[in-house]
């Protein structure tokens, strides 16, 4: 009787320990990153995710999707940037250098990275293309 009781106050123990451990995974990983926008179209949303910008250190930013077939290619355009109280808006990188013309491969995430070298105001457009696939079999 004794060591029924000792298996069972034991098993309520490690379910409690494994209850938390899941919680406290999951307060860390919505931690990670200190901002967020999304923009959802046509049942799928587009995520991007970062933490403040330190001026000479790389920012990434985290891209994600849901919604749709949950296989998408994502792309970053050339970073803009204009002075402080200014609306003149000039590219920062070689908008015709290969990585800001081509899309990922099919994936559900990827992490962009920009290091911003002065203050003031950064544009970043990201973009999201969904992969349909249609599979029809024919038999003859």
């Amino acid at each position: 009787m004794y060591r029924k009781f000792i298996k069972t106050i034991s098993l309520i123990l490690s379910f409690v320990m494994v209850i938390c451990n899941i919680q406290v995974t999951h307060v860390h990983a919505e931690e990670q990153y200190q901002h967020s926008d999304t923009e959802t179209e046509k049942g799928v949303t587009l995520k991007v995710e970062w933490n403040d910008p330190v001026l000479g250190q790389p920012t990434t930013f985290h891209v994600s999707a849901t919604g749709g077939s949950g296989a998408y290619k994502f792309k970053m355009d050339a970073p803009s940037y204009t002075n402080p109280n200014e609306w003149n808006f000039e590219s920062v990188a070689d908008p015709s250098r290969g990585e800001w013309m081509k899309y990922t491969s099919e994936c559900s995430s990827t992490d962009y990275s920009f290091t911003m070298m002065a203050s003031g105001t950064y544009n970043f457009h990201f973009y999201i293309i969904l992969v349909l696939r249609v599979l029809k079999t024919i038999i003859l």
